[in-house]
């Protein structure tokens, strides 16, 4: 997944970007805009656009899957997966509703 984030107005090259985009690199499934109404790169996103694919990507580890959006901190630790995802599914398991 691409996010390209951009200032508020019109972006008219931005479905000729996304497809150019995906045609250099295939592992390319999902492009999306987000505007950013501050410069201030702590500012949050006020709006995102899908521009080619999917608004998402989906990340399976260790059983478990996770719908990763242009806006979510996903940041597994590859090196201890064995340690943690196991402790994740427990927890997990102790209250389907999460």
């Amino acid at each position: 997944m691409l996010g390209i984030v951009t200032s508020p107005g019109p972006f008219d090259a931005a479905a000729a970007m996304a497809e150019r985009l995906a045609a250099v690199d295939t592992s390319v499934v999902s492009v999306v805009r987000s505007i950013r109404a501050s410069a201030d790169t702590s500012a949050p996103l006020q709006q995102t656009t899908l521009l080619r694919g999917q608004d998402h990507i989906t990340e399976t580890i260790g059983g478990l899957r996770f719908g990763i959006g242009v806006e979510t901190f996903f940041q597994p630790t590859r090196c201890r997966p064995n340690v943690w995802w196991p402790w994740c599914a427990s927890w997990l398991a102790t209250d389907p509703g999460r």
